[in-house]
């Protein structure tokens, strides 16, 4: 992606990058342009974004051509930043809703979501496993437009805290259809620890196709780890 080709801009006091269809991500009012170009083209680049299918094989991409968000799911941001992956499949999904702890993002996302207030709640809560005023489980946060018969698709990127949300949420997981695209590189064994997590729970797993080398807490052995895990029990 060239750079200079991306349309940005400023409005509401915040500056923003125009992704497909005219539709603009908010980020933070400090954010410099070239800060702002180098976050955006990285995320598009590393999860698969761009629609030309390069990167399908790409290790951060929460979707690929088997696996991905369908028309009328109820999607789960569980660490959503500035809500690209929410933005690029939210004219397929019924309800979504966003969790980013991070108060940075308060504002840039409210204004990004503004146009799909009718679809879309943003929770500024640490997704866990019970709910107090700083932290919420999944249950708690969706019982206000739980239904039956509903697909869930949760993508869930949180430096990883991802196994401690799948213990502490293990009723959500167990007792409706989802589809989870969860990272496994921020801890040395997630990839391990996680596939074995979900596959207790009656979970079908398969991760993403190549290997990080993470530098997250210094580089350790595993030094090439799994990017994505792709679960799902429906």
């Amino acid at each position: 992606m060239e750079k200079d080709a991306v349309e940005t801009g400023r409005d509401k006091g915040l500056p923003y990058v125009v992704h497909t269809s005219g539709r603009r991500i908010y980020y933070p009012k400090s954010t410099d342009v070239i800060s702002m170009l180098d976050n955006y083209s990285g995320l598009m680049y590393a999860e698969g974004i761009t629609g030309s299918g390069i990167l399908e094989k790409s290790p951060h991409v929460y979707q690929d051509a088997n696996f991905f968000v369908e028309n009328g799911d109820f999607l789960l941001d569980i660490g959503c930043a500035e809500g690209l992956f929410t933005i690029a499949n939210i004219d397929k999904i019924r309800e979504g809703l966003l969790f980013e702890c991070d108060s940075v993002w308060g504002k840039p996302l409210s204004v990004t979501f503004q146009p799909y207030h009718d679809k879309i709640r943003i929770i500024n809560k640490i997704v866990s496993d019970t709910t107090t005023k700083n932290k919420i489980r999944i249950v708690d946060a969706i019982r206000e437009t739980a239904e039956v018969n509903v697909r869930y698709f949760v993508k869930m990127d949180i430096e990883g805290g991802e196994r401690f949300v799948i213990k502490g949420n293990e009723d959500f997981f167990r007792n409706n259809q989802v589809k989870l695209s969860c990272c496994v590189y921020h801890r040395q064994d997630d990839a391990i620890v996680i596939k074995e997590m979900l596959e207790r729970l009656g979970y079908k797993t398969r991760f993403s196709e190549g290997f990080m080398l993470s530098d997250m807490n210094g580089i350790h052995f595993p030094y090439f780890r799994h990017g994505v895990i792709y679960a799902w029990n429906y």
